[in-house]
């Protein structure tokens, strides 16, 4: 399996499963930096549905992503007061303005769920939607609904603490980028539906699973508080079963980041919160899962017994395949661009490691105790041997550009320029109880 952080991932077998907590990228371009304002904001409309239900009256918000911390407050844009119409209805209409390259995500709070009475709140409810850069949303339509609010929270949950505090580090502004793009993989943010338009093919979305949640947070959504003040009961139940180390939650957005981030809790409980109401997404799991874990599946690119995974500064995975001898090379939405067999030039045999160097090209550790570094397109730049290598095992490289192997074979290691030039002796660096060394890594 390949999990998803807030850099990115982790392996399996002939195709690569990417666990949503993170990554992704084409629905919004790659820097998020904030800079100097435009002097308005593009006109946004849309709609905000519980289930099949309309939210009448729910306050919307729009954000702009932090990139002074992770999960540091995000920037509040709308400059009045936003709401929804009895057909659940919103227009947004030079109401901002926007940080230049800001990454940008609407909210929906409060309201009512499609109730008979016109008075009746749920002060509870909060949906959300990944939008992307304020200059890609012109003319987006916006269809906000518990799918959208699943997708948008289990991309970005490591950059979350709150649906108003989403950010990352202003080193890690690629990693968040690619979050916000694996949102449009998993849902079309303009009907609220699934998959998205940018799911490559071959990909396979969990929709079961995504349903299930979706349903879960639809028996709180679909409710309103009780008389003389409350939560409804269904409300009160799933916080019960979603909380954190802070506590309980209080609006459902961030029921689904603590079970996002805990995805083992619960199990039983959630699931059979659904029997009570239906379910309005189908189809949905009629036992348990093991786990609310949301992964996209992805193949193609040569992928044959992958042994070893690595992501570059663009967010592109490089993965070495075991089985045919090659290294698949897929963009940060996971389409592959390594032809059907995987790149294999520069004599792949076996690979069992794969790093990549500060100019995005991979160095990939071979069976044959060699060393293949490719470019960044799949051609070959050097072969190399010597310097000790003997079963490698790990690969890693410092801040110098020097490649460093670990060595299953002698427990040894070995030392190479950035142009492929032994540093380490025809023995390899010994010494300081290696023993059978697994893998390496460079501080």
């Amino acid at each position: 399996m390949i999990l998803f952080s807030r850099q990115r991932m982790a392996l399996a077998a002939t195709a690569l499963t990417f666990a949503l907590t993170g990554c992704g990228a084409n629905m919004i371009s790659s820097s998020a930096t904030q800079g100097s304002a435009i002097s308005a904001g593009v006109p946004l409309e849309g709609t905000v549905f519980g289930g099949q239900q309309p939210v009448s009256n729910a306050t919307m918000h729009l954000y702009a992503v932090s990139t002074s911390g992770y999960g540091a407050a995000s920037t509040s844009l709308l400059t009045k007061t936003v709401t929804t119409t009895s057909t659940g209805s919103f227009s947004i209409a030079g109401d901002y303005t926007c940080p230049t390259g800001a990454l940008v995500y609407i909210v929906a709070t409060q309201g009512n769920p499609g109730t008979a009475s016109a008075t009746a709140n749920n002060s509870a409810l909060a949906m959300m939607a990944g939008l992307g850069t304020c200059s890609s949303i012109a003319g987006t339509k916006i269809s906000i609904n518990e799918l959208t609010t699943v997708a948008s929270v289990w991309a970005l949950s490591p950059f979350m603490t709150s649906y108003s505090a989403v950010g990352t580090s202003a080193t890690n502004v690629q990693g968040i980028t690619n979050a916000f793009a694996t949102i449009n993989n998993i849902v079309t943010v303009s009907t609220g539906t699934m998959p998205g338009p940018t799911l490559p093919t071959g990909a396979t979305l969990p929709t079961t699973l995504i349903n299930t949640i979706a349903d879960i947070l639809a028996t709180c959504i679909n409710t309103v508080d009780q008389t003389g003040g409350g939560f409804s009961s269904d409300c009160s139940s799933l916080f019960s079963y979603t909380p954190n180390t802070k506590g309980t939650p209080t609006d459902t957005i961030q029921a689904a980041i603590n079970l996002s981030q805990n995805p083992a809790e619960s199990l039983t409980s959630l699931t059979q919160l659904i029997s009570a109401i239906g379910a309005p997404y189908q189809p949905a799991l009629s036992s348990p899962p093991t786990s609310w874990t949301l992964a996209i599946n992805y193949v193609g690119g040569g992928l044959s017994n992958p042994k070893a995974i690595a992501t570059d500064a663009s967010g592109n995975v490089w993965v070495a395949n075991n089985g045919n001898n090659s290294v698949t090379k897929l963009s940060d939405i996971g389409a592959a661009s390594s032809g059907t067999n995987g790149f294999t030039a520069g004599n792949i045999s076996a690979p069992t490691a794969i790093a990549i160097d500060a100019a995005g090209t991979p160095w990939i550790a071979n069976s044959t105790n060699t060393l293949t570094h490719l470019t960044a397109t799949g051609t070959l730049t050097s072969f190399v041997t010597g310097g000790g290598l003997n079963a490698p095992s790990g690969i890693a490289i410092d801040s110098n550009g020097d490649i460093w192997v670990s060595n299953a074979g002698n427990s040894t290691l070995s030392e190479f320029t950035s142009g492929g030039t032994a540093l380490s002796t025809t023995t390899g660096y010994t010494g300081g109880g290696l023993n059978l060394p697994k893998a390496i890594a460079v501080e």
